[in-house]
């Protein structure tokens, strides 16, 4: 998305299934509020771009910018992190993908997990100067520059 009404690039986005392999890009304008069950090795930049690196914050350049992911849900139902790796990876509403916005609202994923045969942490970037907003991961805060023990999930600012 290149342009914007009135500072928004993309009002309301929602899809039933899964984004897989799939790179949204709004480089002009914010998110007022995106709704998927999952997201599989794909990318939801906002006024960001993602280049590879070793980590989620690191990997991240921010428009001058700030521009604003108002709301983020992921919504598929999770088996629980006590089940075997493969159920957990096979129902995680977030896995191996990435989430950056100058400033973040509120961002609610029912559960994540990683299986990417790499170093890399995924998760959701910041922009250092703009707003942190709330991460939950199956209900569970996410504090600020932190990634979930024995996972590669991180939240953090750039």
């Amino acid at each position: 998305v290149f342009g914007n009404a009135a500072g928004v690039g993309l009002g309301t986005f929602t899809a039933r299934g899964t984004l897989d392999g799939t790179v949204i890009d709004v480089t002009d304008g914010d998110v007022t509020s995106f709704t998927a069950a999952r997201m599989r090795d794909s990318t939801v930049q906002v006024g960001a771009r993602y280049t590879k690196g070793n980590t989620v914050d690191a990997a991240v350049v921010f428009a001058p910018t700030l521009r604003k992911i108002g709301t983020l849900k992921l919504t598929a139902p999770f088996s629980g992190p006590s089940s075997p790796p493969a159920t957990q990876a096979a129902s995680a509403a977030f896995r191996d993908s990435y989430v950056a916005a100058g400033s973040l609202g509120t961002i609610s994923i029912t559960g994540q997990a990683s299986i990417a045969d790499d170093t890399e942490t995924h998760g959701v970037a910041y922009g250092n100067a703009g707003a942190h907003g709330t991460v939950t991961v199956g209900g569970v805060m996410v504090p600020d520059n932190t990634t979930l023990t024995n996972t590669k999930f991180r939240k953090a600012g750039n």
